[in-house]
């Protein structure tokens, strides 16, 4: 194939294309003689900039150092190659998004199992020193084996690591502005580990429910909802989940990081316990009946300020 040319593996086929973003794409492919297909991830040409190849470096160092269950495996660090590549095991599985609809809700024993196993895996992230930064249903691929699911988070395209040296295009919030925290877009420099903690508790809601909490039409919007607290408690979508997951919810999406769980287990952990009293979903189509607003903090303040077209304009998303 000719976009083999750009890799410096003359035994590496590429095959095709799974997917293209601003700098990079990823393609199945194959080594020579190889039983199995391989996942790669490679720099576009035209766009081998120093700052595109130190973020793949970056991600490459990410997986390597969240090694284990839960994380997508990293096979080949070809980072200093002349195109930039990595190549990583190629996942069987569909992605948790096609579980996200009010029509394709996971069993709830299931739903619990992958919170678990997510639960696990970003915590041992976080034990790394390591940021994903990206979670969602699209960055997380149901692989089941046995018909167990186990959830395997991919792409570290936008992960930070503890103690490296910024990029310069730090500086411009990444990530899907639905599942991020409003500090992740307002101090892009200070990642912390409630960026991952905040945005699976979004995956988990849309899991509940089916549904986005916080839902607009452009950026600014999202972020000033969410710093309000303007969203339907899941209990208003489904009619057996118990306020105490709702209050879960409400401590997860705290204005104030303080006041919200100090880990990404804490959160797990605090829902698993609460669902443990909710039997099952109920039959038949579900519409909300409330809307919960929480108080505003000094954050919702400050972002009310700024129109939203201005955070739209400052927002770079990956």
């Amino acid at each position: 194939m000719e976009n083999d040319l750009l890799l410096d593996e003359p035994r590496l086929h590429l095959c095709a294309l799974l997917g293209r973003g601003g700098m990079g794409s990823v393609w199945t492919a194959r080594y020579d003689g190889a039983p199995t297909d391989v996942a790669v991830k490679v720099t576009l040409a035209g766009h081998v900039s120093d700052d595109a190849r130190a973020r793949l470096r970056r991600e490459a160092r990410a997986l390597a150092l969240a090694a284990g269950p839960q994380v997508v495996r990293l096979l080949s660090d070809r980072t200093s190659a002349p195109t930039p590549f990595i190549v990583m095991e190629k996942l069987e599985g569909a992605p948790l998004s096609a579980h996200t609809t009010p029509t394709s809700r996971l069993p709830l024993d299931e739903i619990r199992a992958v919170l678990v196993q997510l639960g696990w895996g970003l915590g041992r992230l976080h034990a790394a020193g390591i940021i994903h930064a990206d979670v969602k249903g699209d960055n997380v691929v149901l692989v089941r084996n046995g018909g167990a699911p186990e959830p395997v988070l991919i792409d570290f395209g936008v992960a930070r690591t503890k103690g490296e040296e910024p990029l310069d295009s730090d500086a411009q919030p990444a990530g899907t502005p639905r599942h991020m925290p409003p500090e992740q877009a307002l101090e892009p420099m200070r990642p912390t580990q409630r960026w991952d903690t905040w945005a699976l508790a979004v995956l988990a809601y849309q899991l509940l429910t089916g549904r986005t909490p916080f839902e607009a039409d452009d950026v600014g919007s999202i972020l000033c909802r969410a710093l309000a607290g303007e969203y339907v408690a899941p209990s208003a979508w489904v009619s057996t989940l118990t306020p105490e997951v709702d209050a879960v919810f409400a401590e997860a999406f705290a204005a104030e990081p303080d006041a919200s769980y100090a880990s990404v287990g804490g959160f797990v952990h605090a829902l698993v316990t609460a669902l443990a009293e909710v039997a099952s979903f109920p039959e038949g189509a579900e519409h909300a009946s409330a809307t919960t607003v929480r108080p505003r903090g000094p954050r919702a303040t400050r972002v009310s300020a700024l129109a939203p077209t201005r955070l739209h304009r400052e927002m770079v998303i990956a």
